[in-house]
């Protein structure tokens, strides 16, 4: 990756004083002018500073040293005061950094706070007698906050190398010379200069200059794309051999790197079932064991008497009422497998999508864009009456405002021998069917068998397969042109790919006629194809397959970028191949595949499965241990010992599972 140049320093260069101020730093001025409540800050800062401490070598040698302790002041000989005193000065040392916490969660109300717990458990079983167990309470919690902590920081180092694609500057072509700027204040129109080894910062279409493109940051592609003055050069992407200028199509908050990376989130509405459940069941885990214990600790006693042994078993209680391994773990098992997804040019919009991907058990795949290349190549000519150039010309003219793959190709087809657009050219599209267009005065019908049918229009079929577009003027058939669009290159390979996975039901959608969507579907093995649809079709037959689907399982849309949008929002899931190429694709889908290569499908579904495989075993595993060791408890079968160590052997089990989603 390339690094930005510092600026010249000449009279024609120079920086520009950023008007726009980047979210975060927002967030930060918000923060000191509102001067937000004590509580808040308060908590923020405990878990500032937990996370500072994390396994740094100052913890490990206190962590380490106090175990030390423990064991010279449990073997010295000592009695009465002395030896409660010695204990006491071990606890404190133990457990110093999370009694402060503690109080200062006290002070913002956070009663529940596990410092907190922990810290009545330590001083209730020091005042029973049991100094032993109120160091190893400290110590054992101070590990697991420094497990947690560890979490947290493979977490954020991962964040910042996702991150490290974002473009930090601009430099902008003004009057006077260029000036370097933040993306954020570039405005739309201006002219960007990136010169070779820079990131492009913003969206826009080159001006000058011609190039070659590292796209990998985003689609994970290797191969190199070329660009030229009125192509679209975006965001994210590295410029490799000339300088290029670009006009800015939209302003950075709205470009394809940054909705890209926003995507990667688990907070808020993005937040998938799985987690929320995690989340839920941790609120509701500590309040009811701490009542249990509380429970345990008081009414056997009332009964039988043992008031030690029985506040001891409720100790037990309140030291197990936490639940980091669900409320850490389960986040940061989605969060790998949205970063590891990104990494292949995935991009999931959030844990929930990626939790509605891996339930996927049918695939709806639109054939044009997404099984083929969506590239196509006029291969016959059929006329009747004219000549074949007058027959391509029509059809080029009738389609020269439609950016459909089909039209771009009957435009190259013409050789330039398009006529020049008539101003009172009147050009009307008909969904499904194609175009009715005024051309020269004459009347023209351009575009598949139903719209002639629909126009009564006899026509001749055609001898070759392939995508068929007639030509009728003057309610007269002038001939057909015949198109094929190739198969995209892995597409078999895909499909199995998605069985092996678990699709049970590949489907194909298509507006060709039944020979051609046949050919195609017999040749990838589909389970089900269905030829000649319009948009409206394909949006029916959608609702249909949802209404019709297995419980708990869910319908992916797969689409070439923003194509058949209608459809692809009314499935489960909708993915648009090919993302980079299209600029609301990111905004509209809910899985994007940046490249068009369409392997990266079962690739995708396989991580989403497995960040789900991984979430549920973390819950089932820290519920079955948590509910066996209460148990335990109890009975007095478990001490307070064994308990807090099987839940920290858990803690590091879960994060262990957790950090693995990074690097599926």
């Amino acid at each position: 990756m390339g690094k930005h140049v510092a600026p010249p320093k000449n009279k024609h260069v120079k920086v520009r004083e950023t008007q726009k101020r980047s979210l975060p730093d927002l967030r930060e001025l918000i923060k000191s002018v509102l001067n937000i409540d004590l509580k808040t800050l308060g908590i923020e800062k405990v878990q500032r500073r937990r996370h500072e401490r994390g396994f740094t070598a100052p913890e490990v040698i206190q962590i380490a040293a106090s175990s030390v302790l423990m064991m010279l002041v449990w073997l010295i000989p000592t009695a009465g005061w002395l030896r409660v005193l010695s204990f006491a000065a071990v606890v404190i040392f133990a457990g110093f950094p999370i009694i402060l916490d503690a109080a200062e969660s006290v002070i913002n109300g956070e009663l529940l706070e596990s410092d907190v717990l922990m810290t009545l458990g330590a001083v209730v079983a020091f005042c029973l007698g049991e100094y032993p167990t109120a160091i190893f309470i400290m110590i054992i919690h101070r590990v697991a906050l420094a497990v947690e902590a560890y979490a947290l920081s493979e977490k954020q180092r991962y964040l910042d190398n996702i991150l490290s694609v974002l473009p930090r500057e601009a430099c902008v072509e003004t009057a006077e010379g260029t000036e370097h700027t933040s993306p954020e204040s570039v405005n739309v129109g201006e002219i960007l200069v990136v010169s070779p080894g820079e990131k492009i910062p913003l969206d826009g279409v080159v001006t000058e200059g011609m190039s070659a493109l590292d796209t990998s940051p985003l689609t994970a592609e290797t191969a190199p794309r070329t660009v030229a003055p009125g192509s679209v050069a975006v965001s994210g992407c590295i410029n490799l051999t000339n300088t290029l200028k670009i006009r800015v199509m939209r302003p950075f908050a709205e470009s394809t790197v940054r909705c890209a990376l926003d995507m990667i989130s688990t907070e808020g509405k993005k937040r998938s079932d799985t987690e929320k459940q995690a989340f839920g069941a941790a609120r509701l885990i500590t309040p009811v064991v701490l009542f249990l214990g509380l429970l345990i600790a008081l009414i056997p006693p009332i009964v039988s008497g043992g008031w030690k042994e029985w506040i001891g078993r409720g100790i037990l209680f309140v030291c197990l009422s936490g639940s980091v391994s669900l409320t850490a773990s389960v986040p940061l098992s989605f969060l790998g497998g949205l970063g590891s997804a990104a990494r292949w040019g995935i991009f999931a919009n959030g844990g929930a999508c990626l939790e509605k991907l891996s339930k996927a058990e049918t695939f709806v795949f639109d054939k044009t864009g997404a099984i083929t290349e969506g590239r196509f190549t006029v291969t016959d000519v059929e006329p009747v009456r004219i000549s074949e150039k007058e027959l391509l010309a029509i059809a080029a003219a009738a389609e020269s405002r439609s950016s459909h793959p089909i039209a771009q190709a009957l435009r190259l087809a013409c050789e330039g021998e398009l006529p020049e657009e008539d101003e009172n050219l009147q050009i009307e599209e008909i969904p499904g069917r194609g175009v009715s267009a005024f051309i020269g005065g004459k009347h023209v019908y351009v575009g598949n068998s139903m719209l002639l049918t629909d126009h009564d229009i006899d026509f001749s079929a055609p001898s070759r397969s392939g995508t068929v577009i007639h030509v009728a003027v003057d309610g007269v058939y002038a001939g057909h042109i015949i198109l094929t669009d190739k198969v995209k290159e892995g597409a078999f390979d895909a499909i199995e790919g998605l069985r092996a996975n678990g699709v049970t039901n590949a489907i194909m959608f298509t507006g060709d006629v039944r020979s051609v969507a046949r050919s195609v579907a017999a040749s990838l093995n589909f389970d089900m194809v269905r030829p000649e649809l319009t948009p409206k079709a394909k949006i029916s037959a959608v609702e249909y397959l949802m209404a019709t689907k297995g419980s708990g399982t869910s319908l992916a849309f797969v689409c070439a970028g923003n194509s058949d949008l209608p459809a692809m929002e009314r499935a489960d899931v909708g993915i648009a191949m090919g993302a980079l190429r299209y600029g609301n694709a990111l905004a509209m889908a809910d899985v994007s595949v940046m490249g068009d290569d369409i392997r990266r499908l079962p690739l995708a579904l396989r991580i989403s499965r497995a960040v789900r495989r991984t979430s549920l075993n973390i819950i089932l595993v820290s519920l079955a241990v948590k509910a066996a060791l209460l148990l335990l408890g109890a009975l007095g079968i478990m001490s307070i010992w064994l308990a807090m160590l099987c839940e920290l052997i858990v803690l590091c089990y879960t994060v262990f599972l957790s950090l693995r989603t990074f690097n599926l």
